[in-house]
């Protein structure tokens, strides 16, 4: 077994364990380091379908917490800032599109940790339209959806219980339709994996999941968080460079 395929299900499992602990997180801290390991168009997709399967898994031990309605208020955005990722996604070189991909990591890490909450919190349907539609554009372009929802739930002061519940079916719902629009643009671009690699992805899934079930009531949210951010700034600013140092015939 090569040392990517290793270090492949190792982020999977990882990226799983930060979500179950904190309600997001496995494509901040999967997509960088599969994108880097795969290439930016597959390791893309590999994150879209990985994240998609980890929120159905945590999805079931927090259903009655979703807030079903503003699910729906994130979503119809979402799903209409899918067609301008996919299309970039699809359209754009893999060299340009690492760097894309890592630019926009980083930014939307950045604003993301720095993002304080509104005194009064931010009301009203515009805010999550907003978040809605950049969160669509950027799991589509760089299967990443997080952020953006993050930065809303910071302004708005969800709270951290429903913000967990409800980006679940969220993140599922991005992850499959992401996907999907690639694939309608371009079918050559789905993971050519061995079987055996698949069924040893989701397994990595399910233990990542099962630990974060674990550590859960004894891990802080915010250390888990904090962790987290880190682990994904570091795996951005790597697919950067690397696509930049291509793009300069480094």
């Amino acid at each position: 077994m090569s040392l990517a395929i290793l270090l492949a299900v190792l982020v999977v499992a990882l990226g799983a364990l930060a979500q179950r602990l904190s309600g997001m997180g496995f494509a901040l801290v999967a997509a960088p380091f599969l994108v880097l390991l795969l290439g930016p168009r597959e390791g893309v997709i590999l994150a879209n379908l990985a994240s998609a399967a980890v929120a159905a898994l945590v999805l079931r031990r927090v259903f009655a917490q979703v807030e079903w309605r503003t699910y729906a208020w994130l979503v119809i955005p979402a799903l209409i800032g899918i067609v301008p990722g996919a299309l970039l996604a699809t359209r754009l070189d893999p060299s340009w599109l690492e760097l894309c991909i890592g630019t926009l990591l980083v930014a939307a890490l950045l604003v993301s940790m720095f993002a304080r909450p509104s005194s009064e919190g931010a009301s009203g349907t515009t805010p999550k339209i907003v978040a809605g539609f950049f969160s669509g554009l950027s799991s589509a372009a760089a299967g990443i959806s997080g952020p953006p929802i993050s930065v809303y739930a910071m302004i708005s002061r969800w709270p951290q219980h429903a913000f967990a519940a409800t980006v679940q079916p969220f993140f599922l719902t991005l992850g499959v339709t992401s996907v999907v629009a690639k694939l309608l643009l371009e079918p050559a671009e789905w993971p050519d994996l061995p079987l055996w690699l698949w069924g040893a992805l989701g397994v990595s899934l399910v233990v990542g999941i099962s630990i974060g079930d674990v550590l859960a009531s004894r891990v802080p949210v915010a250390a888990a968080r904090a962790i987290m951010l880190a682990l994904a700034l570091l795996g951005a600013l790597a697919v950067a460079l690397h696509g930049l140092s291509t793009l300069l015939g480094v």
